[in-house]
C-alpha cells in the first residue's frame, strides 16, 4: 500500500483542540464569564488570524471557533484534551496497533505505512476521533452522528478501532443493514467495517458514554 507524502491536514478534534488551546492561552481575562467569550467569539477568531503563521493552521475556520464556544463543557473538555489526553490517546492507539498486528498481521502488513513528512507518534492508525455525550439540561445526546451512515472517509477495505469509555445507559452500536444492534458498555472494543456497514448509536439515556475511534483515512494510501 503506497502511502501519500504529501498530507498534512488535521483531524477535526485536532483543529477543535488547536482552537481551545488558542482561547485558554489568549482570552485568560474572559475565561471566568463565559457568555463573554461567546459574544466576542467573531473578534476572538480574527485575533487568531491575525496573529498565526503563513500556512499555519490554515484549516482552522470561524466555525470551529463558534462550536468550541457553544457550551462551556465542550470547551473545556477540548482544552482539557489538548493538554492532557492527547499523551494518553497515543500510548492507547500503539497498544491497538499491537492488538492489530497480532490478531491481523496480514491486514497490518498492508496497511502499515510510513509517513516521512508527517512527525507523529502514532503508529499504525495515523487518524483518531473523539466522540462524547454531555448531558445538559435533562436531554439525551446521541453521541456522533444522528443518522445511520458510513464513514466515506475511511478506507474501504480496512476497519476502525473503537475504544468505549463511561458509565451510562444507551448508546448500543445499530448496525440497520444487517438488523443487528450491540449493547455497549465502558471497557468495549470495537472493530468495524465503518466505510461499509450503516451504523449508529442509540441515544444515550443516562450517564455520559466517550470513545476514542482510531482509523485509516482514505486521503493518506491515495484511495479515492
Amino acid at each position: 500500500m503506497q502511502g501519500h507524502n504529501a498530507y498534512n491536514i488535521p483531524t477535526l478534534d485536532e483543529r477543535y483542540s488547536f482552537v481551545a488551546a488558542f482561547i485558554q492561552d489568549n482570552c485568560k481575562n474572559q475565561l471566568d464569564n463565559f457568555e463573554v467569550l461567546k459574544k466576542n467569539r467573531t473578534k476572538i477568531y480574527k485575533d487568531f488570524e491575525s496573529n498565526k503563521n503563513f500556512n499555519d493552521n490554515t484549516d482552522i475556520k470561524e466555525e470551529h471557533f463558534k462550536y468550541i464556544l457553544k457550551n462551556k463543557s465542550r470547551f473545556e473538555f477540548y482544552n482539557y484534551l489538548y493538554g492532557n489526553l492527547f499523551k494518553l490517546i497515543i500510548d492507547l492507539e500503539n497498544y491497538i496497533a499491537n492488538l492489530v498486528r497480532y490478531r491481523f498481521p496480514e491486514f497490518y502488513e498492508t496497511f502499515n505505512i510510513s509517513l516521512p513528512n508527517i512527525q507523529t507518534d502514532l503508529s499504525f492508525f495515523k487518524t483518531f476521533s473523539v466522540n462524547f455525550s454531555l448531558q445538559e439540561k435533562d436531554q439525551n445526546i446521541r453521541q456522533g452522528a444522528t443518522d445511520p451512515h458510513k464513514d466515506d472517509n475511511d478506507c474501504l477495505y480496512s476497519f476502525c478501532v473503537i475504544v468505549v469509555f463511561g458509565n451510562f445507559e444507551g448508546g448500543d452500536l445499530i448496525l440497520g443493514e444487517i438488523g443487528i444492534v450491540i449493547k455497549i458498555e465502558g471497557g468495549y472494543v470495537i472493530f468495524l467495517r465503518s466505510a461499509l456497514l450503516d451504523h449508529c448509536n442509540s441515544y444515550i439515556t443516562k450517564g455520559n458514554r466517550f470513545s476514542i475511534v482510531f482509523y485509516l483515512r482514505k486521503t493518506i494510501f491515495n484511495e479515492k
